[in-house]
């Protein structure tokens, strides 16, 4: 009676921690995947950090040439306003035809810096 039922829950515990011994294995080889993974992730996080700074720099590069430009437009029109002739009329609306566009182009600009700026805001 009572020695062969204690023989066979022996029998049946060293099965169980075996098999417990077995899901800590699987476990430790879930987080071991788990962590590189994570730290794939990560690298690649930071790849895309680093890439977005190259392009915000840029893009401020940008939009302090569009700046400039803008500038330089918004001058000529100012001489040219000093001139009375058909010709300089012209070339004015031509000159704040470009301004209004180089504005856009400003506004794009900044609109993708936001973007960029909103993006480091989530991590």
């Amino acid at each position: 009676g009572r020695l062969r039922s204690e023989s066979a829950f022996i029998v049946q515990s060293e099965a169980t921690v075996d098999q417990l011994k077995e899901k800590i294995a699987e476990f430790a080889k879930a987080n071991a995947g788990l962590a590189e993974q994570a730290k794939v992730a990560q690298q690649e996080l930071q790849a895309v950090y680093t890439k977005q700074n190259s392009i915000r720099g840029q893009l401020n590069s940008t939009a302090s040439s569009i700046a400039r430009e803008e500038a330089r437009a918004s001058q000529l029109m100012d001489e040219l306003r000093e001139i009375g002739s058909a010709q300089a009329l012209r070339l004015r609306a031509m000159a704040a035809d470009t301004v209004a566009k180089l504005k856009q182009e400003q506004r794009v600009s900044k609109q993708h810096i936001s973007r960029i700026d909103s993006s480091r805001q989530m991590w």
